[in-house]
This record gives structure tokens, C-alpha cells and sequence, in this order.
């Protein structure tokens, strides 16, 4: 695993975090930050995520990134 502590960008940037299941509200948090053009880093626990892995494909394949949190 490469770890980047530092990004040059140039203009305004955002970071957007989720604490999210995933759960049944993921899908609208997706939509939202589509409907804006937004990324954002999804944390996520283990076995939610194993019971909705459509969410985490849909969280990757949207350019987001997902870190799973094992309890």
C-alpha cells in the first residue's frame, strides 16, 4: 500500500468523509455527490459492507474511495 501525505493541486479543494454502514442511505449519498460532481472517502464497517457489497462497487466504480473499518 502506497500512503500519500501530500497532494499538490492547485484552486479550491474539499475533502468529504462518510461514516456510513454501508446502509440504505448510501445510494442517496452517492446520488448527491454525483448530482454535484463530489468525491469522497466512504469509511465503512467490515460486515456492513460484506451484506451490501453492490454499495461498495458502486462506491468504487463512482470514483470514491471506500476504507473498510474491521471491528
Amino acid at each position: 500500500m502506497k500512503i500519500i501525505s501530500f497532494v499538490p493541486v492547485s484552486g479550491n479543494l474539499y475533502s468529504i468523509t462518510l461514516d456510513d454502514g454501508p446502509a440504505k442511505r448510501t445510494r442517496a449519498m452517492l446520488d448527491l455527490l454525483a448530482e454535484h460532481n463530489a468525491k469522497a472517502t466512504f469509511f465503512v464497517v467490515g460486515q456492513h459492507a460484506l451484506r451490501r457489497a453492490s454499495d461498495m462497487l458502486d462506491i468504487v466504480k463512482e470514483g470514491h474511495e471506500g476504507v473498510m473499518v474491521v471491528l
